[in-house]
């Protein structure tokens, strides 16, 4: 099962990594409650708006060693529905072709390029106990496509565990905690409601994904330019730029299997 691991990791998380950048240096000020709650209010509201999307582009794949261009095409629903359909080369060791990965819930399939059926398991099956090594659940794998993904009860004030504003930048610092014991801390700008940074990290400190989410396009599209994420696990750096996108597109849930042929 192997091969499943590396392309499911590839796929559903193409989980990304390089050592984690430094914390940046943050000048805090005295934190005001009412306006931490009122950007929680607004992070949940932007996230409530997007249902579902449906968006492709190239992805920049890269290791200590190796670089890949990828070109993809995802499709969102929230809150746990996530495809993923990347075409790939033989260098990567999984084949040339579409792979496909989809999640369902605690349900996964990986569909190789090679291979005529899906690998299927649960979440935590010790098919893809390769999970164990970036310390990280398929949840997390919509975040390297956009910052207003997941569950939108995470943005509320009995979650927050900290905050702080940066003197210099304005930019607030949150920190979350999350149902599998993990914790979420977010940079967000609060003058636009939006996520700059997101990260997963341990209870005490390690960082397991970093997500950096660059200037939104404009004219009412949520989705940034440019989105770079890192698993400092996995050494690998992951860089998305983003072609169409499509907010809010009806999604039946038939699609969201690997042998589901796509328009």
């Amino acid at each position: 099962m192997k091969r499943a691991a590396s392309a499911a990791l590839l796929a559903a998380l193409l989980l990304t990594a390089g050592c984690a950048p430094p914390a940046r240096d943050a000048a805090p000020v005295a934190r005001d409650g009412a306006a931490t709650e009122k950007l929680l209010e607004r992070l949940r509201e932007r996230i409530e708006a997007v249902r579902s999307f449906r968006c492709e582009g190239t992805m920049l794949l890269e290791t200590e060693t190796e670089k890949h261009f990828i070109h993809f095409q995802a499709r969102y629903r929230r809150p746990d529905r996530l495809r993923v359909d990347l075409d790939v080369g033989g260098p990567l060791g999984l084949g040339s072709g579409r792979l496909t990965v989809a999640e369902r819930g605690d349900t996964l399939e990986a569909l190789l390029p090679d291979e005529e059926f899906p690998r299927r398991g649960l979440i935590g099956d010790p098919s893809f106990a390769f999970l164990d090594e970036t310390g990280l659940g398929f949840g997390d794998a919509a975040y390297l496509i956009a910052p207003f993904t997941g569950r939108p009860d995470l943005f509320t004030p009995h979650r927050l565990l900290a905050s702080a504003r940066d003197g210099r930048t304005g930019a607030e610092r949150l920190v979350l905690q999350r149902d599998d014991g993990n914790r979420e801390v977010l940079i967000a700008d609060p003058a636009a409601g939006r996520l700059l940074e997101r990260r997963v990290t341990r209870p005490g400190g390690e960082v397991l994904l970093i997500c950096f989410y660059g200037d939104e396009k404009g004219g009412g599209d949520p989705f940034p330019e440019e989105t770079e994420c890192r698993i400092p696990r996995k050494r690998t750096i992951l860089r998305t730029r983003y072609g169409s996108t499509t907010l809010n597109p009806d999604l039946p849930d038939r699609i969201f299997r690997a042998d589901h042929l796509l328009p």
